[in-house]
């Protein structure tokens, strides 16, 4: 038969594994919920990524110190388009007008760049080696119908 000593120690060890195994779990519950929600992410480690809605997309992309953007704009829209504003900002993205409009075929991409329509929140412009996340805004015109749009996306890219 076990000795009631034996009983008390076995008793005290369960309840200390059961009190660090609870700890644990929470703090993993903690970690897994700031990685799903970004905290965890570490600017260094995340991607270049460009994302536009309604058939537009980002073909290819560059941001390089001063802002200047160079952006291939892809577009499968139905129709032909004529892009003439984009720009972006870390918080509200403002479009700066193209020199002159630029046709984009449909099924088909234009290169739109020598900008610098990129900057950050407070007015400033962002710098080689940063991290650089802000949203995406890019206005066109239907040319047969004369309707213009505004679209806005995300882009993320690590300043050259």
């Amino acid at each position: 038969m076990d000795s009631p000593d034996a009983r008390a120690r076995g008793q005290t060890a369960l309840e200390f594994l059961m009190t660090y195994g609870w700890a644990l779990a929470i703090l993993m519950a903690v970690i897994a919920l700031f990685v799903y929600i970004g905290l965890g992410r570490l600017p260094a480690l995340s991607p270049n990524q460009c994302s536009l809605p309604n058939a537009l997309s980002c073909a290819g992309y560059k941001i390089s110190e001063g802002g200047e953007i160079t952006l291939v704009l892809a577009q499968n829209t139905g129709y032909d388009i004529t892009v003439t504003a984009f720009g972006c900002n870390e918080t509200n993205a403002t479009p700066f007008d193209l020199p002159a409009p630029v046709l984009v075929p449909n099924g088909g991409s234009a290169n739109l760049a020598g900008l610098h329509a990129c900057g950050k929140a407070d007015g400033g412009w962002i710098s080689g080696g940063e991290y650089y996340s802000g949203k995406l805004a890019v206005e066109y015109q239907e040319p047969a119908t004369g309707i213009s749009h505004s679209v806005t996306g995300a882009i993320s890219y690590r300043v050259e």
